[in-house]
């Protein structure tokens, strides 16, 4: 299988707004598990939890360097509270033909600056319903 470089990586908020300036993301997915734990009739200390999925959820991130086009995207988003469509591409390169995340999340922002670097803009997404992975 081949190997992806992730700087031709590929952001979308909404169906089609890009969030350019960004070098990195993180996505998570995760099950909560339900233990059960029930009487056995063997000896004390010979007892094995049983775990059922549960249910599934996402998260992630996205970092990159501060302009002003990202800062109003990504900013509207956080600061209106409201659930917005995320597309997250490994790869631009051949983006119709690349499989690619999409979900809804809700958007927090942080921003930082230093003397001795760019200003950066980074956000979180917490996943709200489904994500998919879409192969074209």
């Amino acid at each position: 299988m081949a190997k992806l470089g992730g700087e031709n990586a590929l952001i979308y908020i909404g169906l089609s707004t890009e969030v350019s300036e960004r070098n990195s993301w993180s996505l998570d997915i995760t099950r909560e598990l339900r233990e059960a734990k029930v009487f056995q009739s063997g000896a004390a200390g010979d007892s094995w939890v049983e775990n059922a999925a549960g249910f599934k959820s996402w998260s992630g991130s996205f970092d990159g360097y501060y302009d002003n086009a990202d800062e109003a995207i990504v900013g509207s988003s956080a600061e209106s509270g409201a659930a917005v469509a995320i597309t997250l591409y490994e790869s631009r390169t051949g983006a119709g033909s690349l499989k690619y995340w999409y979900g809804t999340a809700f958007l927090d922002m942080s921003e930082s600056v230093s003397a001795d670097g760019f200003i950066e803009l980074n956000a979180t997404m917490t996943g709200t319903g489904s994500l998919v992975r879409v192969s074209p």
